[in-house]
């Protein structure tokens, strides 16, 4: 069987997402429409209203954020669902008007909102120079928007590494 390169660009992409926002529990690329799915993890609460609510402000400060930068969004769908006790939180991103900075924006709001009963990886608080991190990932972008990616990916965090699959399953890198 033919080993395929593997995609770094993605794969640095997810990893330095992941290592700079502990709020986000995994992340994933899709190169078929060109979306990044960031996906956040919360206790569940008993305030369903409060989520709709939420969604719906985190949609508008995405539009806003977007419109005074001058670009406008392909594609921006939140969605939750609820699996047993966990609720997660489904940004979807097209690539082209994605930026380091809306991705912090949405990591702050979510932060302020949800801090509380966000799910998160113990020990997670404190990882790598969000400076330098947030300055590769737009640098990262930045090549992903010229098209060169082609695998669907996912990143996760796991006993305090990040660890990125292709879809299908393979483990692609493992990095602490």
């Amino acid at each position: 069987m033919e080993e395929k390169n593997v995609d770094m660009n993605s794969v640095n992409l997810l990893v330095s997402i992941l290592l700079c926002y502990p709020a986000i529990g995994t992340v994933s690329f899709d190169p078929k429409d060109n979306t990044l799915r960031l996906v956040f993890m919360m206790q569940k609460f008993s305030l369903p209203q409060e989520l709709q609510k939420f969604v719906a402000l985190l949609q508008e400060s995405i539009r806003s954020y977007l419109y005074l930068q001058g670009k406008s969004a392909d594609i921006l769908s939140v969605t939750t669902d609820l699996q047993g006790n966990i609720i997660f939180m489904n940004v979807n991103r097209d690539i082209a008007t994605l930026s380091q900075g809306e991705i912090k924006l949405i990591c702050e709001l979510v932060n302020n909102h949800f801090g509380a009963v966000l799910v998160r990886e113990q020990g997670s608080e404190s990882e790598g120079e969000p400076p330098v991190q947030e300055e590769l990932i737009d640098g990262i972008l930045s090549n992903i928007k010229l098209g060169s990616c082609t695998e669907r990916m996912m990143g996760i965090r796991e006993e305090g590494r990040v660890m990125v699959f292709n879809m299908l399953g393979q483990e692609k890198t493992a990095h602490v």
